[in-house]
């Protein structure tokens, strides 16, 4: 049955051993529920809490954006309805799934560091006195599972027949390239579907048989899995990655439709883009407390730096390559930014510092979050490496923020908390485009 699909595995053979790419443990990252009917309260006490401070969020949004609307006579419905196009995310329609997350390693940054008691594992090294013990120990497990580590397991691609071998060259350039600037991470799997539905009902079967533990098949087949057979339906070019945290051996996949239809060079370009973040979601460690039931933001990146960094190392390394320009594409990443900036001057990337945040400016305008996460994310990077290096931003900053925490790694590394970078970016953001252009790295 498999015949018609095209495997090219460049693994080791240990990745073809079929219990190193299944599991028995959920993905779910819920809680053991309790059994008291008080923590059953409190826990839906806490829902209340949280649902009323979005909706306070939302209507503070809503009524800066009103003010903003009423001085350039625009119709906030009719933007919160637009569908994004492709220019939002550089020539590619990039698909975010459900579980989709962050990152991680063992590195010790600069400067001194807390100390802790000699008989904790050294991971825990500076979150003795910020997370609890069960999250510290949620997090430890991950990492002892080298889940932050880079693997010697290189990248296994699995290509549909329909597309010719230009199609794998061109993802696996645009792989390569991150790969050797930020090491392999993984497991990690590629699916590369064409336009045979067939084979993509084959291709989406093995992603979730390989993404899932088998319990969470169906739902799978239910959610992404339809989404991949969709690309070929529809003969698409989206792209997403995954991250399988939560099973008993964690690995990683990047799902991208006929990439040459994206146009030579950008489909390489997409294939950075999400393996960053695949390297970003290797060093996100923490992310649950089981004993407040509570997703932790310690060491995750916000939206817009998530995406803006990803993007902007993709553009960068691209350039580098030949593929695409760099300086063209954030030129017209900037107008995108003033065109925004003309519209809801009110609007930030600070609009984006949680998943809360982005949840209330995504009700109030669906369509300007694709444009602070994407261009002024993009132009936010551009900024923190200009105020530090490439390398510290992603080799020191994204590597460490589980030693010490988001916050306290952003002051560490670029001088200032991100409240007052946001004032800063806001700042940079009045400069002429000469001017900006300037910070760019060569």
């Amino acid at each position: 049955m498999l015949l018609p699909v095209l495997m090219i595995a460049c693994a080791s053979p240990a990745i073809n051993d079929p219990q190193d790419a299944f599991s028995e443990t959920k993905i779910s990252q819920e809680p053991n529920p309790g059994t008291s009917s008080q923590n059953e309260l409190e826990r839906a006490l806490e829902d209340q809490v949280v649902q009323l401070e979005l909706e306070k969020r939302i209507l503070e949004l809503e009524a800066q954006l009103s003010q903003t609307k009423d001085s350039n006579s625009l119709n906030l419905i009719d933007h919160s309805a637009i569908t994004e196009s492709p220019e939002l995310h550089s020539k590619t329609d990039i698909i975010e799934p459900t579980f989709d997350a962050y990152y991680q390693e063992q590195h010790e940054p600069s400067g001194e560091q807390p100390t802790i008691d000699s008989d904790t594992p050294s991971y825990f090294a500076s979150t003795s006195n910020i997370l609890s013990e069960a999250a510290r120990l949620e997090g430890g497990n991950l990492i002892s599972k080298g889940w932050n580590s880079p693997t010697k397991i290189e990248t296994t691609y699995m290509l549909a027949s329909d597309l010719s071998s230009d199609s794998l060259q061109e993802v696996k350039r645009g792989i390569d390239v991150v790969e050797d600037y930020l090491g392999i991470y993984g497991p990690y799997k590629v699916y590369i579907v064409g336009t045979d539905e067939k084979e993509a009902e084959i291709m989406a079967e093995d992603y979730c048989e390989w993404a899932y533990d088998r319990q969470d098949f169906s739902h799978c087949m239910n959610d992404q899995g339809v989404a991949i057979k969709e690309i070929a339906h529809y003969k698409g070019a989206n792209a997403f990655a995954q991250h399988s945290h939560h099973l008993e051996k964690p690995n990683q996949s990047f799902v991208i439709g006929n990439p040459l239809q994206i146009g030579v060079g950008f489909g390489s370009k997409v294939a950075a883009h999400e393996t960053v973040h695949i390297y970003q979601n290797a060093h996100h460690v923490y992310r649950f407390d089981p004993e407040t039931h509570q997703s932790l933001n310690y060491d995750s990146l916000p939206r817009w730096l998530e995406e803006g960094s990803a993007e902007f190392l993709a553009l960068y390394l691209s350039d580098k390559e030949g593929w695409v320009s760099f300086r063209q594409m954030m030129e017209e990443a900037m107008g995108a930014v003033h065109e925004l900036r003309g519209e809801y001057p009110q609007l930030s990337i600070r609009d984006l510092h949680d998943e809360e945040s982005t949840y209330a400016t995504e009700k109030v305008c669906d369509y300007c979050v694709g444009r602070l996460q994407y261009e002024f994310g993009q132009w936010a990077t551009a900024l923190l490496v200009a105020k530090s290096s490439i390398d510290i931003l992603y080799k020191d900053f994204i590597q460490e923020m589980h030693l010490v925490g988001r916050d306290s790694a952003f002051k560490q590394y670029f001088g200032l908390t991100m409240e007052e970078f946001y004032s800063e970016f806001e700042s940079f953001l009045e400069q002429d485009i000469d001017a900006q252009m300037r910070i760019l790295p060569k």
